[in-house]
């Protein structure tokens, strides 16, 4: 990234940075915020990134995808992922908007694994041998806006997607299989969810 990047655009509110070389940020990115930077998209090895910037500017949230290193390989769990409420890499769990948990082999969630998110507006949880969803799983992400379950075991839906639990849900992917057995019963929960099936 260039110096300057807030002279040139003051503007800027969305900034993807994931899937290129850059580990270090220009000076002035770490002297002074770009005003109007709202999301920071970042991948794995960029973690080093998220405790710098989240110092200068409280409010950025972070799209992010966790290293598969940093997850148990059985389940989403504080002692791998979260060290005193915070994410790997430094970000308060406030300022993450978007959790990519796909292909992490994660085999089980549990009901307060999600609990801090306040402001997670896109979860992935793909690819992922998981065959349920606890109830409560949701309860602390109420601002979840698009959620992805596509090839994975999840074959029922959790009793609070029948509710207004997660009232801001409009986009839920699922694969071929679940839709035999959720779509009807998602149309029906709420007609205006956008349902995505992959094949």
């Amino acid at each position: 990234l260039p110096e300057g990047l807030s002279q040139v655009l003051p503007n800027l509110r969305y900034l993807s940075i994931a899937s290129t070389d850059i580990k270090e940020l220009p000076e002035d990115m770490l002297t002074h915020t770009v005003p109007n930077l709202t999301i920071l998209k970042l991948d794995s090895s960029q973690e080093a990134l998220i405790l710098p910037l989240s110092k200068i500017n409280p409010n950025l949230l972070f799209s992010i995808e966790p290293s598969r290193n940093t997850l148990s390989k059985t389940r989403l769990n504080r002692k791998t992922i979260f060290s005193d409420e915070q994410l790997i890499g430094g970000a308060d769990l406030k300022q993450v908007c978007y959790l990519n948990l796909s292909e992490k082999y994660l085999k089980g969630l549990y009901e307060d694994d999600l609990k801090g998110f306040d402001n997670l507006e896109e979860l992935v949880l793909s690819n992922n041998p998981i065959e349920e969803i606890p109830e409560g799983f949701f309860a602390n992400v109420p601002n979840l806006k698009s959620l992805s379950i596509e090839f994975t075991k999840i074959l029922k839906l959790s009793e609070e997607m029948k509710t207004d639990v997660i009232p801001n849900l409009n986009t839920i992917y699922i694969d071929a299989d679940q839709s035999v057995v959720m779509s009807n019963v998602l149309a029906e929960i709420n007609p205006d969810l956008h349902i995505f099936v992959s094949r």
